[in-house]
C-alpha cells in the first residue's frame, strides 16, 4: 500500500486553527467546513491521525474531532477510541471496513528533538526522511 503525506507548515497550521476557532465560536458545526477543505485540497484522504498528549490521551476529543465526519468516510468505532488510551501502542481507532482510517500513534518529541542536536553538534545529521533516528530500530522500546 502506498502512503502520500502531507506536510503543512507551523504557519499555515496556526492560521488555520485560528480561523478553525473563530469558525467554532459563530458556528460549532464549522469544524465540516475546515476538513472538506483539506480533504478537497488533498484529494483524497487516506487516514487521520492524532498524536501528543491529548491526541494519545483524551478518546473525548478525539471523538468530537470526528464527530459529523461519517460522510467523508471516517467511521469512528467508539470503544476501540475509548480504549485506545496511553499503552504506548499505535491503535486503530476506526471500524475495520472504514474507507478512511484514524490512529492513535504515540510520539516522543523530546527524542527526536535529542537526536537531532546531538547528530548536528557532532556532523552526523541528514535529511529527516533519511536519518536513522532510534525510534526506528525493530529493536526500539517505547517507555
Amino acid at each position: 500500500m502506498k502512503l502520500d503525506f502531507y506536510v503543512v507548515s507551523l504557519d499555515i497550521f496556526k492560521r488555520l486553527h485560528m480561523l478553525l476557532q473563530e469558525a467554532r465560536r459563530i458556528k460549532p458545526k464549522s469544524k465540516i467546513i475546515h476538513v472538506v477543505g483539506f480533504f478537497a485540497a488533498l484529494e483524497r484522504l487516506d487516514a487521520v491521525v492524532f498524536t501528543a498528549g491529548v491526541g494519545e490521551n483524551s478518546w473525548l476529543i478525539r471523538e468530537k474531532a470526528l464527530d459529523g465526519l461519517e460522510r467523508l468516510g471516517i467511521h469512528l468505532d467508539r470503544e476501540r477510541n475509548r480504549t485506545a488510551v496511553g499503552g504506548g501502542m499505535e491503535r486503530l481507532i476506526t471500524t475495520a471496513d472504514s474507507p478512511v482510517k484514524a490512529f492513535v500513534i504515540p510520539t516522543n518529541e523530546e527524542l527526536v528533538f535529542i537526536e537531532d542536536v546531538a547528530a548536528i553538534l557532532d556532523g552526523s545529521y541528514t535529511d529527516h526522511m533519511k536519518f536513522p533516528y532510534s525510534f526506528a530500530r525493530p529493536d526500539f522500546a517505547c517507555h
